[in-house]
């Protein structure tokens, strides 16, 4: 006999189970907004970028920017988590990353 009859914890302490719709899958294709105010009219407002986690701060992520090979944090982003392209097809060759 199980004293918890196979439920989570959380479950059992606030009697529902718990969302995991916060968590994105590394390597996950996002997008990184630019908001630099020398944009022009017809120029791309986002950059895709890859999911890298989340920083200490909840409302921002780091994020690896696959044209400049370099890691950075934002809060500007969108997660495209339905794209067949969300899941990384090779692996991130994080070893060379020049931090900012």
């Amino acid at each position: 006999m199980h004293a918890n009859q196979g439920q989570s914890p959380f479950k059992l302490w606030r009697g529902v189970a718990p969302t995991l719709t916060h968590l994105h899958l590394f390597g996950s294709l996002t997008y990184q907004l630019d908001d630099h105010n020398t944009l022009r009219k017809l120029d791309d407002r986002a950059q895709p970028v890859h999911y890298l986690g989340p920083t200490w701060d909840p409302e921002q992520h780091q994020l690896w920017i696959p044209t400049s090979n370099t890691i950075t944090v934002s809060r500007n982003i969108i997660f495209i988590d339905n794209h067949k392209s969300a899941r990384p097809t090779t692996v991130l060759p994080l070893a060379n990353v020049v931090p900012t």
